[in-house]
């Protein structure tokens, strides 16, 4: 095919006058904002009925490339507010 190369557009958001928006998830403290507005204990008695519990990692503990060492980071609204306050997005 001649060797030419391929050049791929990476997605991005754009406001309606076609100018870019910054990608706030490259903030680390939007991540954890976002993580910390996350009701677990909520989710698991609403949504799985009381059939499961808050996980700190992707799957159980006991399988290979997962931590039974990580714990779920609390829910706190109010942290996550001051965190998105702090990194400019409230």
């Amino acid at each position: 095919m001649g060797g030419a190369a391929c050049q791929l557009a990476a997605p991005q958001a754009t406001r309606p006058d076609d100018s870019s928006i910054a990608d706030p998830l490259r903030d680390v403290r939007v991540r954890r904002a976002l993580s910390v507005a996350i009701n677990r204990e909520a989710l698991c008695d609403r949504i799985l009925q009381g059939q499961g519990m808050p996980a700190g990692d992707l799957g159980p503990g006991r399988y290979f490339g997962t931590s039974p060492d990580l714990t779920p980071q609390p829910f706190d609204p109010g942290g996550a507010w001051r965190l998105l306050a702090e990194a400019g997005y409230a």
